[in-house]
């Protein structure tokens, strides 16, 4: 099924290792923007799905047309995010509105990559290496249940990380919340 959110659970553990350095809005836009192709498959019946845009390469091409769309959505989205966290009392878990072109390229290059070699062990007619081989060495090297039980566990590392950060982060918190000293 194309558009699956199981691919997140690895963003949502890149964004916990990366910080500040890693967009996970590029990385889900980089997601959507690969599964295209085999939902424009399913829609007129070919017999590949998944098809050029989940080779390395053309992850790679996708990876490179998404991060500028990347650089413009998320600032709009992060200060509505943050406006409704600040609206939440939530404020610690605030993201930075405007993330760099580092963030931005590591999370649609990492989405990309991340998304092809996922996508290559789950499907038969993926050619990871095109055009160089059409070998597919990845393809049953994990079973589908393994596949999704490592993903929903990094996705539980990733929030887990988010939340400890956002309970630690004390340049937020209101006044009521300050430490007192002993």
């Amino acid at each position: 099924m194309p558009f699956t959110p199981i691919h997140l659970g690895a963003g949502l553990a890149l964004k916990a290792l990366g910080g500040r350095h890693f967009s996970l809005i590029g990385f889900g836009l980089t997601q959507i923007a690969i599964d295209i192709e085999p939902l424009l498959g399913l829609i007129h019946g070919w017999a590949v799905l998944h098809g050029r845009s989940h080779s390395l390469l053309g992850a790679t091409v996708m990876a490179t047309a998404v991060t500028p769309l990347t650089r413009w959505l998320v600032p709009p989205l992060l200060r509505l995010g943050n406006r409704w966290l600040d609206a939440h009392d939530l404020g610690r878990w605030r993201e930075a509105a405007n993330p760099d072109w580092l963030a931005a390229a590591s999370g649609c290059l990492l989405g990309a990559w991340s998304h092809a070699l996922m996508d290559a062990v789950m499907h038969p007619d993926l050619q990871l290496f095109w055009p160089w081989s059409p070998a597919r060495p990845l393809y049953g090297a994990l079973s589908n249940s393994y596949l999704e039980i490592v993903c929903v566990a990094a996705a539980v590392f990733g929030v887990a990380v988010w939340f400890f950060r956002g309970l630690r982060n004390r340049r937020i918190w209101p006044a009521t919340h300050a430490r007192r000293r002993p």
